[in-house]
Parts: C-alpha cells; sequence; structure tokens
C-alpha cells in the first residue's frame, strides 16, 4: 500500500466516522443493488402496460396486460388469447391451478389439460338470472372458493360452480384480501367485512371514512392500512383507529418524489415490508424494515424500464416480479447484489477491501469508496488523485 493511497483511506475514514454518528443517515442497498432483469414488451410480445403478475404451482409466471396474459415458464414467453380479446381487469389462480380472469363483460377461468395446453371455460352465462355485474374489479381465491368482486356486488364460486352473491349496498371499487378475509372500505359506510350474512361493519367500522391503498396483517395481530399520505393501525380486538408515527418519515419522501402514493403493500416472511408506488420518480419498490427504514430500493437508475408499479408478487424465494407501466421486472432480492456502472464504478474492478464500515474498490480506472447519495442510496465516489490503475491496497 503507497503512502499516498494509505493517506486518502485514512482521511476518508475519519469523514466516514464522523458522517456515521449522525442519526438521521440513511443506508439504502448498502450491500450492492439487487439483481433486476427487465423484460420489455418487445422482447417477449407484450403490452405496454401490465396491471397483475401471478406464479402457478408448477412456478409458471403469468401476467396480466392490456391484451390480456402472458406465461413465462422460465425460458419462453407465450401469448395466450382470451375470449372476444377484452381487456382483463382481474385475475387470480386457484388451488387447482386455474386461471380466473374477469373481463368488462365475462369471466371465468383457464385450466391446463393432458398435455399443458390451457383452456377457457366461459362462467359468465351460468349466473342466476338476477345477479348481474358490469366489471370484475378483483378477483381473490381462499382454499376451493373464489369471490368476484364488482361494483355492484361479490359473486362467490366453489369449485367452479355458482354459489351466491352479495350485494354491497353502495357501488364500491376497493376491496382486500386480509387474515383470509374479504374486506371493503368506502367513504359511505366504512370499514366492512364480508360475512355469511353480507357485509358488515367492524368494530367502530363507521368511524373509518377513508380509501386504503393497501393494508397488511401485522405481526402483533393488528392491521396496517396504507392511506393517502399516511399510515393508520386498526385493532380490530377494541375497535381502536390509531396513526401510525412510524410511517411518517416513509411518507414524506414518497410525497416529496413527485407526489407519489403507494399502490400495493406485502408483509414479508421475515417481518419486512414490500412496497411499490406509482409517480414516483425514485421510490418505484421497496423493501422496508417494521419501522419503515427502507433497506433495498429499485427504481429507473439501478435496473427498472418504469417507475409505475400496479402490482408484484413475492414468492418467498428471495425474487420479486413487478408488472410495470412498460414490461415486467425479476428483482432479486436475496444474497446476490451488484455495484455497477450504475453505482459510480469505473473499470474493471480489481480488488474489493473492506476497512471497517467503509468499503473500497480498486479498478484499472482509479480507487473508488463507498458514499451515500441524497437518497441514502450506496455509490462509488473515486477518490481523489487516484486516476489510474490502482492493483491493491
Amino acid at each position: 500500500m503507497t503512502k499516498e493511497v494509505l493517506r486518502h483511506i485514512l482521511l476518508m475514514t475519519m469523514v466516514g466516522a464522523m458522517l456515521a454518528t449522525r442519526a438521521e443517515d440513511v443506508q439504502i442497498n448498502k450491500r450492492g443493488n439487487p439483481m433486476v432483469t427487465s423484460y420489455v414488451p418487445e422482447s417477449y410480445g407484450g403490452a405496454q402496460q401490465n396491471w397483475q403478475v401471478m406464479q402457478s404451482q408448477r412456478g409458471f409466471i403469468y401476467v396480466v396486460d392490456n391484451l390480456g396474459v402472458v406465461e413465462y415458464d422460465g425460458v419462453n414467453f407465450r401469448r395466450i388469447k382470451t375470449p372476444k380479446q377484452e381487456y382483463v381487469s382481474s385475475s387470480a389462480i386457484d388451488n387447482k391451478g386455474r386461471i380466473w380472469l374477469g373481463c368488462i363483460s365475462s369471466f371465468g377461468y383457464m385450466e391446463a389439460d393432458s398435455v399443458c395446453e390451457l383452456h377457457y371455460v366461459d362462467l359468465s352465462q351460468t349466473l342466476p338470472e338476477d345477479v348481474h355485474f358490469t366489471d370484475i374489479q378483483k378477483i381473490f381465491c381462499w382454499e376451493d372458493k373464489v369471490y368476484l368482486c364488482t361494483p355492484q356486488s361479490v359473486i362467490e364460486f366453489q369449485d367452479g360452480e355458482y354459489q351466491y352473491s352479495w350485494a354491497t349496498k353502495e357501488q364500491s371499487y376497493t376491496y382486500h384480501w386480509v387474515g383470509n378475509e374479504l374486506w371493503k372500505p368506502s367513504y359511505g359506510r366504512g370499514l366492512e367485512v364480508l360475512t355469511a350474512a353480507g357485509f358488515e361493519r367492524v368494530r367502530n367500522g363507521r368511524d373509518y371514512m377513508r380509501g386504503i391503498s393497501a393494508v397488511y396483517k401485522r405481526g402483533d395481530g393488528r392491521f396496517e392500512f396504507f392511506e393517502e399520505g399516511r399510515n393508520t393501525i386498526y385493532d380490530r380486538a377494541v375497535g381502536t383507529f390509531v396513526e401510525d408515527s412510524t410511517a411518517e418519515k416513509l411518507w414524506e419522501r414518497i410525497q416529496g418524489d413527485n407526489e407519489a402514493q403507494v399502490y400495493a403493500a406485502k408483509r414479508l416472511r421475515n417481518g419486512d415490508v414490500a412496497i411499490s408506488t406509482y409517480f414516483s420518480l425514485h421510490h418505484s419498490f421497496m423493501i422496508t424494515d417494521d419501522k419503515y427504514n427502507i433497506k433495498e430500493l429499485v427504481n429507473t437508475g439501478n435496473g427498472l424500464t418504469d417507475s409505475y408499479i400496479p402490482h408484484f408478487l413475492t414468492n418467498g424465494n428471495g425474487v420479486a416480479w413487478l408488472a410495470t407501466n412498460n414490461g415486467i421486472a425479476k428483482v432479486e432480492i436475496g444474497n446476490f447484489r451488484r455495484f455497477g456502472e450504475e453505482s459510480g464504478l469505473v473499470g474493471t474492478v480489481l480488488k474489493v477491501k473492506q476497512v471497517g464500515e467503509e468499503m473500497y474498490v480498486c479498478t484499472m480506472n482509479g480507487l473508488f469508496r463507498r458514499v451515500y447519495d441524497e437518497l441514502g442510496c450506496a455509490k462509488f465516489k473515486r477518490v481523489e488523485g487516484l486516476n489510474e490503475n490502482v492493483h491493491d491496497m
């Protein structure tokens, strides 16, 4: 190690140690950016706008877009034609592997035959005459039951057969499946849950006249609601609604970024929370801890082709599939990470050195030190004066 390199390292380490003592410091993607593989529509015959991603029991990925459904078996993409070539507004996969599709004027499921070819079964003509629908907003599958959610009613099927329907009492466009129950928030009736007798308000549900963009069940059994600009915790046992102050800093970041909003959220097995947004320029997809401190951040700066993420799928194996406004993306959030040119590194990497909390990379174009940008994301900055080959340190 030369005296010049040592002097730079000691100086930068001292500065880094002083900065690390600041409580407000944020360190995102500290171990590297998640591995992102983006698929643009032209590469697989898809539509630009994608609405939902699902995974079958065989491990196949199914993407719902403006043209219907695309199947991905891990190697090849295949377009699956839908009846009447209708716009598909909702979808889900039941416990028998059938792919349920909700369209503007029809619904049904796609089922594989003995040679794994998918065939569509139209069920929209099997409803009783007094049951009407105009659009399937959401589809949820639970055990052997399927719930088709429309603005006017919820229709239940069991093993492919119509069972019952419940009126919503007022038109509703928002439904959530939480804790194995169907929830419906509305500005007119408050917070309701579907029971055998129909939609009934949860305890003190009349007090909650707000819209919910995303909801999940917390580790303590309470429910976390994402609203516009804030989070609320609902304790169903006692019927209390309390604002979650731990989400304030997250919302400051999101709404300070092009006034973005949360589109979807999910609690992961390890207690972390995955979140996707729309209108955001920098906070498209995030993994946070249970206090909403961002740990992983994916955006157009490190792999995505678009920042609008209406839906995502996590399969429990460290992989997330994102539906975007310009194709789909596979995000690997497991053990492998990447630092590359998008992180500021230039030249062939010759050696990586960790000095305490500091990380240095020797390349054929100089020595680079890990720093954090204005978003708190890990980047690399060239050490001044070291612009040529640095083989070791």
